[in-house]
C-alpha cells in the first residue's frame, strides 16, 4: 500500500482554503452590488467620475478667465487676446467696458486675484453643454489704483475674500468658456 507524503496532503488543503477565501470575497462583492448601496469590501475601489476630465477642463477655463482678466486690467487692454480664450458673450463685453471705464479715469487694478473653484453641476444634455461653478475669490492683494503713481483710489473697496458664481458653456470647438460671472462681495469665504 502506497503511503501519502505530507506534501500530498497539504496541497489539497491549501487549495480548499484558497477557494474558500476567494468565495467569501466574491460573495461580498456580489452582495454589495445587489444591495445597490455602493458598499464594497474594504480595499476595493468603487468610485469613478466619468466627468472628471470635463470638470478639470471647466476649472482650467475658470482659472484662465481669472488670469486673463487680471492681465487685461493690468495692461489696460479691453481687447486682450487672452480674454477670447476663456470668456465669451456678455461677460467679455462687461470686462472690456470695465477696463475702458478705468482707462478713462486713469485707474487700474494692481496685484493678483486668487481663486478656489468647484464645479457644482454639469449638464451635457443642454444645448450648448453648461456648467455652474462656485468659487472663493481672494482679492486681498488686488487694489484699484491710479495708473500714474499706483496710489489707492479713495473710496474703492479694499481687498477681501468673497464668494462668486460663474456659468461655463462648451463652445462649438469643444472648449469651455466662461459666459457669466457674479461676485458676491457681501458673502465672505
Amino acid at each position: 500500500m502506497a503511503r501519502l507524503s505530507r506534501d500530498h496532503v497539504l496541497i489539497p488543503v491549501f487549495a480548499v482554503v484558497l477557494l474558500a477565501v476567494l468565495g467569501v470575497v466574491g460573495l461580498a462583492v456580489w452582495n454589495a452590488r445587489d444591495r445597490g448601496d455602493g458598499a464594497a469590501p474594504v480595499g476595493l475601489e468603487t468610485s469613478f467620475d466619468p466627468l472628471a476630465a470635463t470638470r478639470a477642463e471647466i476649472l482650467a477655463a475658470f482659472d484662465g478667465y481669472i488670469r486673463a482678466s487680471v492681465e487685461a486690467n493690468r495692461r489696460g487692454d479691453p481687447y486682450y487676446d487672452g480674454l477670447a480664450l476663456y470668456t465669451d458673450g456678455v461677460l467679455r463685453l462687461q470686462i472690456a467696458q470695465s477696463i475702458m471705464t478705468h482707462n478713462d479715469n486713469g485707474r487700474y487694478y494692481l496685484g493678483e486675484l486668487k481663486s478656489e473653484a468647484t464645479v457644482e453641476s454639469i449638464d451635457m444634455d443642454a444645448d450648448p453643454p453648461t456648467a455652474t461653478i462656485s468659487a472663493c475669490i481672494d482679492a486681498t492683494d488686488y487694489h484699484l489704483v491710479y495708473r500714474e503713481d499706483n496710489s489707492p483710489v479713495p473710496g474703492a473697496a479694499t481687498g477681501m475674500r468673497y464668494k462668486a458664481e460663474a456659468i461655463a458653456t462648451m463652445n462649438t470647438d469643444g472648449r469651455w468658456l466662461i459666459v457669466a460671472s457674479a461676485a458676491h462681495r457681501d458673502q465672505a469665504c
